[in-house]
């Protein structure tokens, strides 16, 4: 009964979440626009949306699996709710509160987690294809109805709107953790006949396989943000470049040549707006931080690299030696011949005069 019970929760969620892709894809034209958890949390360029919602369902999936068609209830003879917990998880009763160091038994943990995912997963993927329903097919009163919950909830809390979904989705977890513990007390007290004391298997038991793939499950998921987050920022990047070339870009950095030189860690991969001093010339296209440093050759001197939307690179060098705003990628790697940058910017869409904004 368990097993089928979990086949049909799990479907019912990738039924949700195949819902709510469609609604997130056809729905709106740009994705930057969702504001749901998984938006803010993964990004929303076109591919890390359903790279997000796959890492999520194989998380709740294997946790959740272990919890309906593995583990068992394990029966002891504790009389209290923090004693039982305390018995299966550090094989004492007395530690509940204050056990120090990983316990003894993991399984309950997992178990107790694959539980709560999954219906917090499911709950929170619901309510998010109620709103889009609502909003879709126009149905005022259930819109009206999250309009409500949203002004008693989060109306008098000036924070974004993704922070109350992950608080959102936190309580939901706790409730489903603190009834599943509840539950599998209950169910052993309430036993039919005495059951035969048991024990939860231990870590070793759980087996290494298995705790490797979670560790390894969850460094995708923080490599998967990590990389979502960056190609939403690209994807926004390309969409907002205007058609006149050589203009600002509304997203580029404001950074100095000394913030640049000094930490380049922070703005590698980024897009920046930097002024210095300009030279184009055969294999020394740079801007430097100034023009004592471009002279007499100090170090101090970036390498830039034109793009198709800047101005032509004859058009270009005629600011040589003079102060230039540069808009592009900076690249912290980049050394150049013998080693004369200290870094580079790259498609470089902005080569303006300086003087020409005062």
């Amino acid at each position: 009964m368990k097993k089928v019970k979990f086949w049909v929760l799990t479907a019912v969620t990738v039924l949700l979440m195949g819902v709510e892709l469609f609604f997130a894809y056809v729905a709106v034209g740009d994705l930057s626009e969702i504001v749901r958890m998984i938006a803010s949390i993964w990004g929303v360029s076109r591919l890390a949306v359903p790279l997000a919602a796959a890492v999520i369902l194989a998380l709740v999936f294997f946790t959740s699996h272990y919890s309906y068609c593995k583990y068992t209830t394990v029966y002891n003879d504790q009389p209290t709710y923090t004693a039982y917990f305390s018995q299966i998880l550090y094989d004492r009763p007395d530690r509940f509160w204050w056990g120090r160091g990983l316990p003894k038994h993991i399984s309950p943990i997992i178990a107790s987690v694959g539980y709560s995912l999954l219906y917090t997963t499911l709950v929170l993927k619901a309510c998010s294809v109620l709103d889009w329903v609502s909003t879709w097919f126009d149905i005022r009163w259930l819109a009206s109805v999250f309009s409500v919950a949203d002004r008693i909830l989060f109306g008098y809390f000036d924070a974004p709107r993704a922070f109350f979904d992950v608080l959102s989705a936190v309580v939901v977890f706790g409730v489903c953790l603190f009834y599943w513990f509840y539950k599998e007390f209950k169910k052993q007290k309430n036993a039919d006949e005495a059951a035969e004391p048991t024990e939860a298997p231990t870590r070793s038991e759980f087996g290494w396989v298995t705790a490797i793939a979670y560790v390894l499950l969850l460094v995708t998921v923080f490599y998967a943000s990590v990389w979502g987050a960056e190609a939403y920022e690209r994807h926004l990047i390309q969409e907002r470049y205007h058609d006149e070339i050589n203009s600002a870009h509304q997203m580029a950095r404001n950074v100095t040549m000394i913030q640049l030189l000094s930490n380049p860690e922070k703005y590698d991969g980024k897009l920046v707006r930097v002024v210095g001093v300009g030279n184009l010339k055969f294999e020394g296209d740079c801007i430097a931080l100034s023009r004592e440093d471009l002279k007499y050759g100090a170090g101090h001197k970036i390498r830039i690299v034109l793009g198709e939307r800047a101005i032509p690179y004859a058009e270009a060098q005629a600011y040589n030696g003079k102060y230039v705003i540069v808009e592009g990628f900076f690249d912290m790697d980049y050394t150049g011949p013998w080693e004369a940058f200290q870094g580079a910017i790259k498609d470089v869409s902005r080569y303006q005069l300086w003087e020409d904004l005062e």
